[in-house]
């Protein structure tokens, strides 16, 4: 894949670039992926591949990552479990004010766009003259 990867238009240039982000970040970009910044992790795993960081690192710092993923979450559901029917209620409720809010700011863009007085061309001044 690699080698794949390197034959395209400025390949070899963007496989050192990952190099050199995986060497820079290592074990915390795969940490901090792993429940942070989630998103980031599939890309993370290709860089860490390409740069060939070790697999046993690799699966500690993927580990710690995501168990602290695991604690944290478990640890938020047993904190508000008592509180769930109180945050549905009040988080349904409020997606109901930002949709009336994004409504409400929709229509008085398009009240502003009728009411505004349109420029008259300078054309139709000089022929009504």
């Amino acid at each position: 894949m690699l080698a794949r990867l390197s034959r395209r238009k400025d390949g070899d240039a963007k496989v050192a670039q990952a190099q050199r982000f995986a060497k820079r970040w290592g074990g915390a970009g795969i940490f901090f992926s792993r429940w942070l910044v989630t998103p980031l992790g599939p890309w993370l795993n290709l860089t860490s591949g390409i740069a060939a960081y070790p697999w046993s690192r690799f699966l500690c710092w993927d580990v710690l990552g995501e168990l602290l993923w695991v604690i944290a979450y478990v640890m938020l559901g047993k904190f508000f479990s008592d509180r769930i029917q109180a945050l549905v209620e009040v988080l349904g409720n409020l997606g109901w004010v930002i949709v009336g809010l994004i409504a409400t700011l929709i229509l008085s863009l398009q009240l502003l766009r009728y009411l505004r007085p349109r420029k008259v061309s300078s054309e139709k001044k000089l022929s009504t003259a």
